[in-house]
């Protein structure tokens, strides 16, 4: 696997626009789960999957279900990397967010 529960993830890879969300990962997903969350398990999603504190978009386009979009707090281990760990400095400026002068460009 290469997550571990708590760890702090960016997702690298997705066919749905879902690459560079970073996440939390909670707990492993059971089955019953994405069962409930998703309405069946397995067909978008393959073991293991984290519960994240983050939604992401999934699209699926299956024979059987059809054409199915959705935003759930879940993604499957082999798309997420964990980030290491920020340092109290990097805490305090992620927290602070950007500075007031700082322009962002569209």
């Amino acid at each position: 696997m290469n997550c571990k529960k708590g760890d702090r993830a960016i997702c690298v890879r997705s066919v749905s626009g879902n690459e560079g969300r970073v996440c939390t990962v909670l707990e492993l997903a059971t089955t019953e789960e994405l069962r409930e969350v998703v309405g069946f398990a397995n067909l978008i999603l393959t073991e293991p999957v984290w519960r994240t504190d983050t939604n992401f978009h999934i699209i699926m386009n299956h024979p059987l279900y059809g054409y199915k979009e959705m935003d759930i707090p879940y993604q499957n281990d082999n798309l997420l990397l964990p980030l290491p760990d920020l340092g109290e400095e990097d805490h305090d400026q992620l927290e602070a967010g950007l500075p007031a002068d700082c322009q962002t460009v569209d």
